[in-house]
């Protein structure tokens, strides 16, 4: 199989390249979390607005026909109960979605410190990567001519 060949000749390589796979990941984990609770925060906001016209519309209309009992009053009645159900729905929402948002902000702070570790990971494997092995080669490499295959041999 000729696809991605994975630098496995040497435990510092995997190392370096686990810590940047660590900070790539968790910095697309910490942008996908953070956008999600920016959806759930909007699509609450927006709920609330419309309610709040559609509550003042009803309130208008409510208030002109306060005195009559005929089918547009109990129409209206109904509406205004639909709204305070509404309203007490969008409460819970809102609830769920404030514990969602804290579990959601511990899970992003979690995140950075993986992503904080990445960074340490990766930079320790880079580092003994370099000073424990390329710089060697590289020294080896120059002496030999520039040829790789005595190198090897």
């Amino acid at each position: 199989m000729n696809g991605l060949n994975l630098p496995t000749d040497n435990l510092y390589k995997f190392v370096a390249i686990a810590g940047v796979s660590m900070t790539l990941f968790s910095i697309y984990l910490m942008f996908t979390r953070v956008e999600m609770g920016s959806t759930i925060r909007n699509q609450l906001d927006l709920e609330d607005r419309l309610i709040e016209v559609e509550e003042k519309q009803i309130e208008e209309a409510w208030k002109k026909l306060k005195q009559t009992t005929g089918p547009e009053a109990k129409a209206l009645e109904k509406a205004r109960d639909d709204i305070a159900k509404r309203k007490a729905r969008l409460g819970e929402n809102a609830l769920a979605a404030t514990r969602y948002l804290e579990t959601n902000f511990a899970i992003i702070k979690a995140l950075q410190v993986t992503h904080f570790g990445g960074y340490v990971i990766g930079g320790f494997g880079f580092f003994l990567w370099y000073f424990k092995v390329q710089r060697y080669l590289d020294k080896a490499l120059s002496t030999n001519s520039g040829d790789p295959q005595s190198i090897a041999t």
